[in-house]
C-alpha cells in the first residue's frame, strides 16, 4: 500500500515519541527521505506519493514541512487529532473536520520498517542528518527546489545499502 506522505509523518512522530526521541521538523524530514528509500529498496515501492525536494538544509516533502513548520526547531509533540479540509463539491463549501490518526492504516511490515529507519536516525543530530543527505548523490545531483528523482534514490540506496541503514558511518 502506498500511503499518504502527512500520515507517514504523524506515524514518524508518534513512534518518535513512543520511544522517547522527539524530532524536530527538520529531522522529519530527513526521516521521511530515508523512510521512502527503505520502501524503494526493500519492498519495490514508494512509502507515499509525495515528491520529495531539494532544498538548502536537504530533502524535504513539502506538505510535511508545511503542515509541521510551526514548530521551527522544537520538537513535535504526539500527533493524536488533525483537521482535516476539504472541499464539499455538492454544496460547493469547505467542509473542515477534526480527525483522530489511526495508526491501523500502516500494516506491521510497514510499521516495522518504519520503525526501523527512525530508530536509526532519531537520535541524530538535526545538522548531522542534513550533512549525511548533503553528501550523497540523489540530493547532490539534484538542483535546488527540484523533485529528487525516485530512480535516482532507490538506485543509489540499492547501490548504498549502508548507507540507507547507517553502518559504516562516521
Amino acid at each position: 500500500m502506498i500511503y499518504n506522505a502527512l500520515d507517514v509523518a504523524r506515524y514518524v512522530i508518534n513512534y518518535s515519541n513512543h520511544i522517547n526521541s522527539p524530532i524536530s521538523n527538520l529531522q522529519l524530514q530527513k526521516i521521511m527521505y530515508y523512510i521512502q528509500a527503505a520502501f524503494l529498496v526493500e519492498k519495490d515501492q514508494r512509502c507515499f506519493h509525495e515528491e520529495i525536494l531539494n532544498w538548502t538544509y536537504g530533502p524535504v516533502v513539502d506538505k510535511v514541512y508545511r503542515e509541521f513548520r510551526t514548530f521551527g526547531y522544537s520538537p513535535i509533540p504526539k500527533q493524536e487529532e488533525y483537521i482535516n479540509i476539504g472541499y464539499h463539491k455538492e454544496s460547493s463549501r469547505i467542509k473542515i473536520e477534526k480527525k483522530k490518526f489511526d495508526e491501523n492504516i500502516f500494516c506491521n511490515s510497514d510499521k516495522k520498517l518504519i520503525q526501523q529507519i527512525v530508530d536509526i536516525y532519531s537520535n541524530m543530530e538535526p545538522f548531522d542528518l542534513v550533512n549525511k543527505t548533503h553528501s550523497e548523490d540523489p540530493w547532490r545531483k539534484t538542483k535546488q527546489n527540484d523533485v529528487i528523482s525516485i530512480e535516482d534514490i532507490k538506485s543509489y540506496y540499492t547501490d548504498n545499502i549502508n548507507k540507507l541503514y547507517g553502518q559504516g558511518e562516521n
